[in-house]
């Protein structure tokens, strides 16, 4: 699988201000202690005193804001995000509820960058979720440039999501129809099996002293010879197919398969002793590990299918609970450019100006259509 590095954000911003002098002093000098923690990069510590801060004065949203930029330096991102959430909604400290969106956008990036390889499209819901606040950040305040270009690179982020989604399904469908010609295959080995048990079966009833079965023995032991080359060809195949995803149904299937040449080995070897009586019991039961590899092969292409079902209504469900919640997921304006040496260079034919020109245009568009269609704007959107 092609490991996609996702690109890295600007800056992340703290503020670390002063309490309001109505705050209790116990409180306040909590903050601070916290504070102190923080600079020195002592954030459990600093997680700790804003914690007691909070047990003074639970509306206190410095120390909220300061709880959710510990919990991202601890590389905590899903717990830093309900801190900035309440920290967003301060009305009090000016700038603390953009930049506590600006901050939820760092969030759900770092918490999409985690989710990138193995879930990407877990992953594109909270890149989506990160431009949507960089976006609100900068409608509360148009000054923070660093909003701006951390869209772009947002943006940039988005198409890598994408493109490692479409790997991952072009990927699962080759797997699919690999899994499709093994179980081809083994059910022709099967087949085979069968009709090579049922010869043995009538050689052994042919067999007297009268009649000397030995010639068409060894010719039933070639043929039983060539089976077994066959199942171990289709081990080795199957080994390397499920080198990369080992679970307890490769385990399974494969054991079986060994199972089914070890029996099918003293077939071969009981026929070439022209025994075919104790050929055919051995080859009836290459036969059966045979089914059951079928059979353990077929669970997990069922069990496959099953999660993908389950993705797919977990998929379903967040959509129906976004349209619920009457949140607007921003999708990218445009298609990121390649990655250059630094943030500033990432879209050459951009510029952090250019971008906050065009996140402005984007805004009284949105404006626009949003008094057309005879809905005032709400001061939160949560």
């Amino acid at each position: 699988m092609t490991k996609f590095n996702s690109y890295t954000l600007l800056c992340f911003l703290l503020i670390s201000l002063a309490p309001a002098a109505s705050w209790a002093e116990s409180a306040n000098d909590l903050i601070r202690e916290g504070n102190t923690a923080f600079q020195e990069g002592k954030f459990d510590q600093a997680i700790q005193a804003y914690d007691q801060a909070l047990e003074k004065k639970p509306a206190a949203a410095i120390a909220e804001y300061n709880k959710g930029a510990a919990l991202y330096r601890l590389d905590n991102p899903s717990e830093a995000i309900p801190a900035f959430e309440r920290s967003s909604i301060d009305q009090k400290t000016p700038g603390l509820a953009a930049k506590s969106r600006y901050n939820l956008g760092n969030a759900h990036f770092r918490e999409a960058q985690k989710k990138l390889q193995e879930h990407p499209e877990q992953s594109l819901d909270n890149f989506r979720q990160s431009l949507g606040y960089y976006r609100q950040a900068l409608e509360l305040d148009p000054t923070l440039k660093a909003a701006a270009e951390n869209i772009e690179v947002t943006r940039l982020n988005i198409k890598l999501a994408m493109e490692q989604m479409q790997q991952q399904a072009q990927q699962c469908q080759e797997q699919q129809q690999k899994q499709e010609e093994l179980a081809d295959d083994l059910q022709k080995l099967i087949d085979q099996q069968e009709k090579a048990s049922q010869k043995s079966e009538g050689l052994a009833k042919d067999k007297s002293p009268e009649n000397d079965t030995g010639e068409e023995a060894m010719k039933q032991a070639a043929e039983q010879g060539d089976l077994r080359e066959q199942t171990e060809n289709l081990a080795e195949k199957m080994a390397q197919s499920s080198s990369k995803n080992q679970d307890a149904t490769n385990d399974a299937t494969q054991k079986n398969i060994q199972d089914a040449i070890e029996s099918q080995k003293k077939a071969e070897k009981a026929l070439q002793n022209n025994n075919p009586k104790e050929a055919h019991e051995s080859q009836k039961k290459a036969e059966e590990k045979l089914a059951g590899a079928l059979n353990e092969l077929n669970k997990k292409e069922e069990q496959s299918k099953s999660e993908k079902s389950d993705e797919q209504a977990d998929k379903n469900q967040g959509k129906q609970d976004q349209g619920q919640q009457g949140e607007q997921q921003d999708s990218p304006a445009s298609q990121p450019q390649q990655d250059q040496q630094s943030m500033q260079a990432m879209a050459p034919n951009q510029t952090a100006k250019d971008i906050l020109n065009q996140e402005k245009q984007n805004l009284n568009l949105r404006r626009s259509r949003q008094q057309a269609s005879g809905y005032s704007q709400v001061e939160k959107d949560w």
